[in-house]
């Protein structure tokens, strides 16, 4: 595999749902290569950022509304009305 397909898969490696053969894959070129070393990193640092945010509950029908509105083609913004009142 190349860096590029490597990068692919940093996520997943990240959320520990890479299969064993493609981890080690993956550990063995992090080993080796700076550039997808740092772009781990930088996927590791944001995953810690967006685990430590504070989770909302959304108001109930959201869910629905949302659902509704992808059947429909809909995406006007008047989700956010629905979510945040």
């Amino acid at each position: 595999m190349k860096c590029k397909d490597f990068r692919k898969i940093l996520q997943e490696y990240s959320d520990k749902t890479l299969s064993k053969d493609e981890a080690a894959s993956l550990e063995s070129h992090l080993a080796h290569c700076k550039e997808c070393s740092g772009a781990y990193a930088e996927v590791e640092n944001i995953s810690l950022i967006v685990r430590s945010l504070d989770k909302k509950q959304a108001k109930p029908g959201f869910e629905s509304a949302v659902i509704a509105k992808i059947k429909n083609n809909d995406y006007s913004l008047g989700l956010s009305e629905a979510f945040f009142k």
